[in-house]
Protein backbone atom coordinates (compact mmCIF):
# COMPACT_ATOMS: atom_id res chain seq x y z
CA UNK A 1 0.00 0.00 0.00
CA UNK A 2 1.48 3.35 -0.63
CA UNK A 3 1.20 6.70 1.30
CA UNK A 4 -0.93 8.21 -1.36
CA UNK A 5 -3.68 5.29 -1.09
CA UNK A 6 -2.75 5.89 3.19
CA UNK A 7 -3.71 9.24 2.59
CA UNK A 8 -6.84 8.81 0.85
CA UNK A 9 -8.32 6.09 3.02
CA UNK A 10 -7.77 8.26 5.77
CA UNK A 11 -9.44 11.73 4.18
CA UNK A 12 -12.44 9.40 2.81
CA UNK A 13 -13.06 8.24 6.82
CA UNK A 14 -12.24 11.68 7.73
CA UNK A 15 -14.96 13.11 5.05
CA UNK A 16 -17.93 10.61 5.72
CA UNK A 17 -17.26 10.59 9.57
CA UNK A 18 -17.74 14.55 9.48
CA UNK A 19 -21.13 14.54 8.24
CA UNK A 20 -22.28 12.71 11.47
CA UNK A 21 -24.48 14.99 13.91
CA UNK A 22 -22.75 16.09 16.62
CA UNK A 23 -24.64 14.04 18.87
CA UNK A 24 -23.62 10.72 17.23
CA UNK A 25 -23.39 8.19 19.69
CA UNK A 26 -20.04 5.96 20.00
CA UNK A 27 -22.03 3.13 18.45
CA UNK A 28 -23.07 5.49 15.26
CA UNK A 29 -19.51 6.04 15.01
CA UNK A 30 -18.11 2.52 15.09
CA UNK A 31 -21.13 1.58 12.84
CA UNK A 32 -19.73 4.11 10.00
CA UNK A 33 -16.43 3.41 10.72
CA UNK A 34 -16.99 -0.28 9.77
CA UNK A 35 -18.93 0.50 6.70
CA UNK A 36 -16.31 2.95 5.30
CA UNK A 37 -13.45 0.30 6.45
CA UNK A 38 -15.68 -2.69 4.24
CA UNK A 39 -16.14 -0.61 1.50
CA UNK A 40 -12.36 0.78 1.22
CA UNK A 41 -11.32 -2.76 1.73
CA UNK A 42 -13.83 -4.00 -0.80
CA UNK A 43 -12.46 -1.29 -3.46
CA UNK A 44 -8.61 -2.22 -2.83
CA UNK A 45 -9.61 -5.94 -3.46
CA UNK A 46 -11.04 -5.03 -6.80
CA UNK A 47 -8.17 -3.09 -7.92
CA UNK A 48 -5.97 -6.01 -6.78
CA UNK A 49 -7.71 -8.18 -8.76
CA UNK A 50 -8.47 -10.12 -5.32
CA UNK A 51 -11.75 -11.00 -6.14
CA UNK A 52 -14.00 -13.85 -8.26
CA UNK A 53 -15.58 -12.63 -11.43
CA UNK A 54 -19.26 -12.66 -11.46
CA UNK A 55 -19.68 -15.12 -14.46
CA UNK A 56 -17.29 -17.67 -12.56
CA UNK A 57 -19.55 -17.20 -9.15
CA UNK A 58 -22.76 -18.11 -11.33
CA UNK A 59 -21.56 -20.84 -13.11
CA UNK A 60 -20.34 -22.36 -9.83
CA UNK A 61 -23.71 -21.59 -8.32
CA UNK A 62 -25.60 -22.86 -11.08
CA UNK A 63 -23.88 -26.35 -11.03
CA UNK A 64 -24.57 -26.42 -7.24
CA UNK A 65 -28.18 -26.23 -7.87
CA UNK A 66 -28.16 -28.81 -10.07
CA UNK A 67 -26.60 -31.07 -8.15
CA UNK A 68 -28.90 -30.33 -5.56
CA UNK A 69 -32.23 -30.75 -7.88
CA UNK A 70 -30.73 -34.00 -9.06
CA UNK A 71 -29.88 -35.55 -5.65
CA UNK A 72 -32.98 -34.74 -3.78
CA UNK A 73 -36.90 -35.28 -5.05
CA UNK A 74 -39.32 -32.01 -5.56
CA UNK A 75 -40.74 -31.37 -2.67
CA UNK A 76 -44.00 -30.66 -3.15
CA UNK A 77 -46.45 -28.99 -0.41
CA UNK A 78 -49.22 -30.65 1.76
CA UNK A 79 -52.57 -30.38 0.26
CA UNK A 80 -54.30 -28.37 2.21
CA UNK A 81 -56.38 -29.52 5.42
CA UNK A 82 -60.22 -29.01 5.90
Amino acid sequence: MTNTTRHDDRDAIIRVLSRLPADATLEDIQYEFAIIFDILKDLRDCVDEQTIPHEVVMAELRAHIEALRADQPTIRPAPPSE
